[in-house]
């Protein structure tokens, strides 16, 4: 059963430091994109009236079962072969005075054991989820922001939905210990994760247990 974690009112007390049932249950409706009722709930503090939807990412979404969609398909893998030209390779190569460079052996077999595995690792990932850095690609990114954007899908897929390789499907947030278990793409984009310690709690259901109404997600 959900329970509210703080009145959505900035303005309200019980925003920053909600007390103990600071909100009475204020019955349920039953919007038309959910085959489940939604809760409502009433504030003691100031009065207003919100539902379970105003903490989920998909707030006042009409079609939120297209957003898995969305997230699958931003980082879908675009199979194009292709080499960097010189003045790409130019640009690629200036990092700034702030780095110390180092000379590594391009012949040396790219394995875990070779010091430059993580970056190769992450640049292939990257190339291979994400339209906009394939090589010799007319996909590209026109505004910083857009790409900016499109990493921080594949950043919240890959850590948390995708697994580390194919045959252990555990994923890197696994492997941390940050999350017990990989999590499905509508479950990342449900609850929003923009108010701090209030903000909704992530699914810690088993697996192979029935779909939660929970998840994780960063609104903008």
């Amino acid at each position: 059963m959900f329970v509210p974690r703080r009145c959505p009112s900035p303005h309200c007390p019980a925003h920053a430091h909600p007390p103990a049932r600071f909100f009475q249950r204020n019955g349920s409706y039953h919007p038309r994109c959910r085959n489940h009722p939604v809760p409502r709930f009433r504030c003691r503090s100031c009065g207003q009236h919100f539902s379970r939807q105003t903490f989920r990412a998909d707030y006042r979404q009409k079609k939120p079962h297209l957003n898995p969609l969305l997230v699958t398909s931003a980082v879908a893998p675009l199979r194009r072969k292709g080499r960097l030209s010189r003045s790409q390779k130019a640009r690629r190569a200036l990092f700034g005075s702030h780095f110390q460079g180092r000379t590594h052996s391009a012949t040396t077999r790219r394995d875990r054991r070779n010091p430059l595995f993580p970056i190769h690792h992450t640049n292939a990932r990257l190339r291979h989820f994400l339209s906009r850095l394939r090589r010799r690609s007319w996909c590209v990114s026109k505004k910083s922001w857009a790409l900016k954007a499109h990493l921080d899908i594949a950043a919240l897929w890959i850590n948390y939905a995708r697994g580390i390789t194919n045959r252990t499907r555990t994923t890197p947030a696994q492997a941390l210990g940050i999350a017990p278990r990989a999590y499905r793409a509508e479950e990342l984009l449900a609850w929003r994760q923009d108010w701090g310690p209030l903000s909704p709690d992530a699914p810690q259901r088993n697996p192979n247990s029935s779909p939660p109404m929970s998840g994780i997600s960063q609104k903008r």
